[in-house]
C-alpha cells in the first residue's frame, strides 16, 4: 500500500540512521529479492516514457488518470480516486469526485477500490450504510485480488491479518503477504509502473536495503513518479543508499514539488 507523502519523505531520515544490515529484519530474515534492473534506470528518457505508457497512470497525474479511467483502466480509476480523496500541491481534494472514481473501479470488480470507497464513506459527508457494504465487498474480494497479482491488495490483506479485521490475527500470514506484496511491487516497477516503484523502494528502505531501495526510487523518478522523486531526494539529503548530495536532493525535491508532492515542496522552504 502506498505510504503517505510526508511519511515517505521522512522515511530516509529515519531508515538511514544505521548501516544497512544484510537481512530485512532483526530476526535475520533473508533480504528482499529485487527484480533485474529495468532499462529505464540506464536508458535515455525516451525509454522510460515508452515503458510508462504501458502502465497505469502515475498517481499524481490528474489528466492521465482521468483519461485512462474514462477508458476503463481500473487501476487508473483507483489512483484517480486517491488523488481526489487527498489532493496534492496541484490538485484540490474533491471527496465527491474521489468517491465516484472509486465506485467506478469497484463496479468494475476492483476489491481494493470497494475498500477505499467504504473508507471514504465513513468520512464527512458520511454514508454509513453504503460504507459497510462497500468495505465488506472489498474485504471479501481482497484474497482473490492478491492471488491474481495485485500488490496493493496483498498489502491491504496483510493489514487485515495484522489488526484482525474480518480474519483472525496471524503474524505468519501477515509477513508472507507483505513479502508477496513487495515482490509484486518490484515486478510492476520493473515493467514501467513508476507508482509501484515508490512502494517497492519504500519496502526496501524499511528493510534496510538502502542501495536497492534508492535504485528502485531512481527508476520511479525517471518514470515521472513524484513520490519516488521526493523520497529519492530524502535519500540524497541523508546519504541513504547513495552518496549524500544536497544539491541533487534539492533538485529532486524541486522536481517532485512541481509534479504535485506537497511534502517535497515543504522541504524547499
Amino acid at each position: 500500500m502506498r505510504t503517505s507523502t510526508p511519511a515517505l519523505v521522512l522515511l530516509c531520515a529515519s531508515a538511514c540512521s544505521s548501516t544497512a544490515p544484510s537481512s530485512n529484519s532483526a530476526t535475520g530474515a533473508p533480504p528482499i529479492q529485487t527484480a533485474p534492473p529495468h532499462p529505464a534506470a540506464s536508458s535515455a528518457p525516451a525509454s522510460a516514457s515508452a515503458a510508462s505508457a504501458k502502465a497505469p497512470c502515475l498517481e499524481d497525474d490528474e489528466s492521465a488518470c482521468n483519461e485512462r479511467c474514462k477508458a476503463s483502466e481500473v487501476e487508473s480509476c483507483v489512483r484517480l480516486g486517491r488523488l481526489y480523496q487527498y489532493g496534492n500541491a496541484n490538485v484540490q481534494a474533491d471527496v465527491a469526485r474521489g468517491r465516484a472514481a472509486f465506485a467506478r473501479a469497484c463496479d468494475a470488480g476492483s476489491a481494493k477500490a470497494c475498500f477505499f470507497l467504504g473508507s471514504s464513506l465513513t468520512l464527512p459527508p458520511k454514508d454509513e450504510a453504503n460504507a459497510k457494504s462497500a468495505t465488506d465487498q472489498g474485504h471479501a474480494g481482497m484474497p482473490k485480488a492478491c492471488d491474481a497479482g495485485d500488490a496493493e491488495s496483498c498489502s491491504l490483506l496483510a493489514d487485515m491479518y495484522l489488526t484482525g479485521t474480518t480474519v483472525p490475527k496471524d503474524s505468519a500470514k501477515e509477513e508472507a503477504l507483505r513479502a508477496q506484496a513487495t515482490k509484486l511491487y518490484g515486478e510492476a516497477c520493473h515493467r514501467g509502473d513508476g507508482t509501484s516503484c515508490t512502494s517497492f523502494g519504500s519496502d526496501l528502505l524499511i528493510a534496510k536495503q538502502m542501495k536497492e531501495g534508492a535504485e528502485a526510487l531512481q527508476i520511479g523518478c525517471d518514470l515521472g513518479d513524484a513520490m519516488s522523486c521526493a523520497l529519492l531526494g530524502g535519500c540524497y539529503d541523508e546519504g541513504a543508499g547513495v552518496t549524500a548530495d544536497k544539491a541533487k536532493a534539492k533538485g529532486l525535491f524541486e522536481k517532485a514539488c512541481k509534479a504535485g508532492s506537497e511534502a517535497a515542496c515543504s522541504r524547499l522552504k
